[in-house]
């Protein structure tokens, strides 16, 4: 697998566990805009989890993942699950 970023320009990218979110994109691609408030709100989330990280218990570590998976499928389908 091969990520790019153009010159002076920043990127993050999220590895997550492909077998949770296949059902909700199949084989297609997702794009969107990066500032849209779910997308937002992941990566701020990423960040905080990326700073604490270390300082996290493995109920935490677990919690933390749980919370990314999460967040992803908000973003994959610009909503959320409330059950």
């Amino acid at each position: 697998m091969r990520f790019e970023a153009a010159p002076r320009t920043a990127a993050k990218a999220l590895i997550l566990p492909a077998a949770q979110l296949k059902p909700l994109i199949g084989d297609r691609p997702i794009v969107g805009p990066v500032d849209s408030a779910e997308v937002r709100l992941l990566m701020g989330y990423a960040t905080v989890v990326d700073a604490t990280l270390n300082d996290l218990s493995p109920a935490g570590v677990e919690a933390a993942g749980n919370s990314l998976i999460e967040l992803v499928k908000g973003v994959q389908t610009q909503g959320f699950d409330d059950n």
